[in-house]
């Protein structure tokens, strides 16, 4: 709402009807008891509880995105064990020097 400037531009940007934006404010503001907005027919505005309130909700929201990305990047990172099949030529010959070093380097 606070970046639309508007419930009716909220509920566009949202896909839902203004009176779902409205209610879901209300009963915000009725659980805070507070009034976050100044409502006139012409605009919306933030009380100054409101904007202390929007401040500290985006920095809650950005935490959370970089909680997930970080949980999502470890989880692209391969753990566990790893079997290699391949011909014993090519295991004795390049993989088991190829695998050797790349243990020894993880293990510093």
């Amino acid at each position: 709402m606070v970046e639309t400037g508007g419930f009716s531009a909220a509920a566009r940007a949202l896909g839902v009807r203004k009176a779902t934006v409205s209610r879901g404010v209300a009963q915000l503001e009725s659980e805070l008891d507070v009034r976050l907005l100044h409502r006139t027919t012409r605009k919306v505005t933030l009380t100054a509880l409101g904007a202390t309130f929007h401040r500290e909700a985006e920095r809650g929201f950005a935490h959370l995105q970089s909680a997930e990305e970080f949980v999502r990047a470890a989880r692209a990172e391969p753990e566990g064990r790893l079997r290699v099949s391949a011909p014993i030529y090519l295991g004795t010959h390049h993989l088991m020097d190829w695998i050797g070093r790349s243990w020894h380097s993880t293990r510093r």
